[in-house]
């Protein structure tokens, strides 16, 4: 866990109260999604197993998640929700994933994949309800059928991050071009302290 979440981000308790064993995972967080959900769909490493107590999750992502419920009028399934740092980092991630600070969400479902595309083509009612509630970031893996949100700070000219693809060819893109960017200036600076 990190030490500190932002004010939205609200501590869920997977855990039933004692003397009950087991997964409070029936607890509604929303209309239509419930604690279990959120859950499973929640990445730690196997040596934090004993210490996940808790699913870190933003109000306004679970917000923009059931307004996506509610445009489709079917079904969608959390494929990704809280990871941890560690569990990043051991997938070669920089470990600053929105997930980790639980203001991610990633969503599939038959149709929502297109209802996102839309939405964000055409800034239309759907797009106007996310970015109310705090949408800054969407991405869009259309042959992999799911999306992502999250509540990030908008840019400063209040735009939003968009991307599609995987975070994983991303993170490779920024790193590419960071290389292809500091090359040049790393050869001058060579050169200049030879001479």
């Amino acid at each position: 866990y990190r030490e500190k979440y932002g004010k939205h981000v609200v501590k869920h308790y997977i855990h039933l109260k004692p003397p009950l064993d087991g997964f409070a995972d029936d607890k509604l967080l929303s209309e239509n999604f419930k604690l279990g959900e959120i859950r499973k769909a929640s990445f730690i490493t196997p040596d934090e197993q004993n210490l996940f107590a808790y699913v870190p999750l933003d109000t306004r992502v679970l917000q923009a998640a059931q307004i996506l419920r509610d445009a489709l009028g079917k079904p969608i399934s959390v494929t990704s929700a809280f990871r941890s740092v560690r569990h990043e980092l051991s997938k070669k991630r920089s470990g600053e994933s929105q997930h980790t600070y639980g203001t991610a969400l990633d969503l599939s479902g038959s149709g929502l994949v297109e209802l996102v595309q839309e939405a964000l083509r055409t800034k239309n009612k759907l797009y106007q309800r996310l970015r109310a509630v705090g949408v800054n970031g969407f991405g869009v893996y259309v042959e992999k059928g799911f999306i992502h949100i999250d509540v990030r700070d908008a840019k400063p000219d209040g735009g939003y991050a968009y991307w599609e693809g995987s975070e994983d060819q991303e993170l490779k893109k920024k790193g590419n071009s960071m290389s292809t960017i500091l090359r040049p200036i790393l050869t001058i600076l060579g050169f200049v302290r030879t001479a």
